[in-house]
């Protein structure tokens, strides 16, 4: 709390807790195994259509990694590694995307 206080953040009120849910609506970090959240930070307009927007831009590369991957001639014909690749960069962004529409709705729901 001193830290916090003494870093010139501007911050007066400081609330420490052991233990409690996830806070919707705030900043948040993980550090070390200490759960940071910076409250009435988050303009949740702004950052609704921030996540839209993202949301969309990644539907646009996983629907272009998936027509890759279901070109049968991609497929024979680039080397494995690439294939792989792809694959592993669906995955990914298919895990980004379930989170964003995660926090999206948390958003919505508040």
């Amino acid at each position: 709390e001193n830290l916090i206080k003494s870093l010139r953040t501007g911050i007066e009120k400081l609330k420490v807790q052991k233990s409690g849910e996830k806070i919707n609506q705030a900043i948040y970090i993980s550090l070390g195994g200490i759960d940071v959240y910076l409250l009435g930070a988050v303009d949740t307009e702004k950052e609704k259509k921030r996540l839209k927007k993202e949301i969309s831009n990644l539907g646009k590369l996983i629907i272009g990694i998936e027509n890759k991957l279901t070109n049968q001639q991609f497929v024979s014909k680039a080397p494995q590694e690439i294939v792989q690749r792809e694959k592993k960069r669906l995955k990914n962004y298919n895990l980004k995307l379930k989170r964003l529409e995660n926090k999206l709705k948390d958003l919505r729901a508040n």
